[in-house]
């Protein structure tokens, strides 16, 4: 394959219509799969023509799922490929500027755009313990008063972080997807013993877990400018919730057996690393599973 993208500036309109091009159910699986495939920062110049840097497919991400809808065509890893070079190329209001302060105003601007995407997540993780409880306060706390944790995560904090490497670790595994199914499974019996299997369900919809429709109003309420030049730049709404499959119903009761292949993975867009797991379409889904970038 020939690649040879150009150097023009792309409308951001034209990028969105490239996007929109294509079935939601059809692209999101597809952006999940190569995003945990490049998960690594060392994995993102050994990208395809080096564009599969998370934040690429993020707002790819974010624009099927804000604007796409499901009487559209499928999508391959060429598709996407093309997606993620027009992102690349898209015009930018501060490379216009020539004053001397220029440069300062874009790397500022492409910073705020890619740093947060290169924070260690594990070590990340594991700080919030340290200094949410185990750091001695010098005086006493206003807002962190015995059993704060249950009522403000619905678990405790060591489980709350636990949920959060464990759905990590499941979409590094699974090309990006995650399974509620996986929980009833033998060799899940140690997982559960630690953090019960409907508290990883409860805490993963109520702070990780969204619908489409949700996804859209948090999506139009974070617009602040109808500038298409800072459509990008604006809150990332994945970044709070995971655009997603409902958990809870895919989960079966407590002793009913998981049959293989019964539901499909509850999921897509929960992390960036090449999994075992097959991809497959499926039927149109309503909500999808995610999360901004790779965290």
């Amino acid at each position: 394959m020939t690649w040879d993208s150009g150097s023009r500036a792309l409308r951001d309109r034209d990028y969105v219509a490239r996007v929109r091009r294509h079935r939601p159910s059809a692209l999101l699986p597809l952006i999940a799969q190569t995003s945990a495939t490049y998960a690594l920062e060392s994995s993102w110049l050994q990208s395809p023509y080096r564009k599969y840097t998370p934040w690429a497919p993020a707002d790819a991400a974010r624009m099927s799922l804000a604007y796409g809808n499901e009487y559209r065509q499928g999508a391959d890893d060429a598709d996407l490929l093309r997606i993620l070079d027009m992102y690349v190329r898209l015009e930018d209001h501060f490379l216009r500027e020539t004053d001397e302060d220029a440069l300062g105003r874009w790397l500022l601007r492409a910073s705020g755009e890619q740093v947060t995407y290169q924070e260690p997540v594990f070590q990340d993780l594991a700080r919030t313990a340290a200094m949410l409880t185990q750091t001695a306060g010098t005086r006493q706390a206003r807002c962190l008063r015995p059993g704060w944790e249950e009522e403000l995560l619905g678990a405790r904090l060591s489980q709350y972080v636990g949920i959060a490497q464990l759905l990590w670790a499941s979409a590094l595994s699974c090309d990006g997807r995650c399974d509620p199914n996986s929980l009833t499974t033998p060799g899940t019996q140690r997982i559960c013993a630690e953090i019960p299997a409907e508290t990883i369900v409860s805490v993963t919809e109520k702070h990780v877990v969204t619908d489409t429709a949700a996804y859209r109003q948090v999506n139009e309420r974070a617009r602040e400018s109808k500038d298409p030049l800072l459509r990008r730049l604006r809150v990332q709404p994945a970044a709070r919730h995971a655009p997603g499959e409902g958990v809870r119903s895919r989960l079966p009761r407590t002793g009913q057996p998981a049959h293989p292949g019964e539901g499909e993975p509850a999921g897509h867009l929960l992390g960036h690393h090449r999994g075992r797991g097959g991809r497959g379409e499926g039927p149109a889904r309503e909500r999808q599973v995610g999360r901004r970038g790779h965290r």
